[in-house]
């Protein structure tokens, strides 16, 4: 099951890491979402090393992993859900 675990946050990170190069090759994100996608992808893998090895450190970079996850994600939404909005009648494009 721990190693489940880890497969899981591996593959998250390998996610985030090619979702962050294409928007980065598009100009699709901010700068500081592709950062932030940038600084996850790795933390996320240091981090699924926390169900494989006991450790107080890495229980502590897990967490912080999942919660920059979260505020990937988050971001990530926001930004295509205002990217796609629809532009008012009559305003300029």
């Amino acid at each position: 099951m721990n190693i489940a675990d880890t497969v899981k946050l591996v593959l998250l990170a390998l996610f985030i890491a090619a979702v962050t190069r294409l928007a980065a090759g598009r100009q699709a994100f901010p700068r500081w979402v592709r950062a932030l996608g940038s600084a996850t992808a790795p933390i996320l893998v240091i981090g699924g090393a926390a169900f494989v090895i006991t450790s107080d450190s890495l229980s502590a970079v897990l967490a912080l992993s999942l919660l920059l996850l979260l505020l990937w994600v988050a971001a990530v939404a926001v930004v295509i859900t205002r990217s796609s909005a629809p532009t008012p009648r009559g305003a300029a494009r």
